[in-house]
């Protein structure tokens, strides 16, 4: 079967280019896409270190005094983030010292075993544990999760912004075909 037989060379020319110029736009499409993830979810985790360390900063003197309660009042300001799930201190022992949201909230959460200072990744969020210092002395630590739904929004965003112009030119290409076929151009 020969799908070209009949078919013109201006056509066949014109089909090339325009499947290539999809070729191409979806390339592009999924390098914007692709950069966006890795620069968005990067700036998730630089968040939430900068939050993580602002908490320690402010949570030292309660850690230092044993002022379990003055803590978790520091820890209600985290509700100002809606992405901020979650979040504990640990103190210098690894045992939990304040969370958030607070032991006899409804949406109450396990905090999970201390772990060294750095970022992973769960499913839904990413998971920061940032150590507490004072006075060059390990005092303590902070975790926080916090939601990838907003990377995950974002993303959704894009694609369907991506699809709309691989549409249209997907339609202005076949129109364009048409015309030519019926020798209207």
């Amino acid at each position: 079967m020969n799908f070209f037989g009949n078919t013109s060379l201006r056509h066949k020319l014109t089909l090339i280019a325009m499947l290539s110029s999809c070729v191409a736009l979806v390339v592009a499409c999924a390098a914007f896409i692709i950069y966006e993830k890795v620069t968005f979810t990067r700036l998730m985790v630089e968040h939430a270190l900068i939050t993580a360390r602002m908490i320690g900063a402010n949570s030292s003197a309660e850690l230092e005094f044993a002022e379990p309660a003055s803590a978790e009042k520091t820890l209600k300001f985290l509700n100002a983030d809606a992405t901020i799930q979650a979040a504990c201190i640990y103190d210098r022992n690894g045992n939990v010292f304040a969370r958030y949201p607070s032991q006899d909230s409804p949406t109450h959460f396990t905090p999970p075993p201390v772990q060294p200072n750095g970022h992973q990744f769960g499913k839904n969020s990413v998971e920061v544990f940032q150590r507490i210092q004072l006075n060059g002395e390990e005092i303590g630590t902070v975790y926080i999760r916090q939601s990838l739904e907003e990377l995950y929004h974002r993303l959704r965003s894009y694609l369907g912004i991506a699809a709309a112009v691989m549409a249209m030119t997907w339609h202005s290409g076949l129109a364009s075909l048409a015309a030519m076929a019926a020798g209207t151009e």
